[in-house]
Parts: C-alpha cells; sequence; structure tokens
C-alpha cells in the first residue's frame, strides 16, 4: 500500500493513482507491506525509475523513502524501515 506524504501528512491519490504536490515541496514515499510475504516495489518519480532494481518490503514493514537526488545520470534514495510485527 503506498502513499506520498509531504509535511508529514499522507496525500490523497487522484483517480490515474497520481499525487499532486506544489512545486518544491519536500515529500516522502511510504510503502506498508499488509501481507505475510515480502514483495518488491518499484518506484517511478515523473516517469523516471528512482528505485533501480526496486525496494524489497518485508512482511508486516513499513519503509519510508525520501530525498532522492539525482546526479548526473546516477540518484539516490534513503530508505527508512520500521517493522511492524512484534
Amino acid at each position: 500500500m503506498p502513499c506520498a506524504k509531504c509535511s508529514g501528512r499522507v496525500l490523497r491519490e487522484l483517480e490515474d493513482n497520481t499525487v499532486m504536490l506544489p512545486f518544491g515541496s519536500e515529500y516522502s514515499v511510504l510503502l506498508k507491506n499488509l501481507s505475510n510475504k515480502r514483495a518488491l516495489v518499484k518506484i517511478q518519480i515523473d516517469g523516471k525509475n528512482v528505485s533501480e532494481h526496486g525496494v524489497i518490503v518485508d512482511a508486516n514493514e513499513e519503509v519510508e523513502i525520501e530525498r532522492y537526488v539525482s546526479v548526473g545520470s546516477h540518484g539516490y534514495i534513503q530508505i527508512h524501515r520500521k517493522n511492524r510485527a512484534c
């Protein structure tokens, strides 16, 4: 279950599965795997693949991705993992 967050708030997704952000806004992408199986998630921003081969989200895990920075033809993302299992 992916969603985008801006200023700590989850943003509403439009009917075409997109999210509108004010220009220049800082945001993050929150991924929640509610399944008992691992998931491979590929992320595109403005039509550009920003997750290379994808991000693995373990079962019952939350992953927040922020700070995509493009450097020449390369980029990087910062990933924060939070295991929801007790």
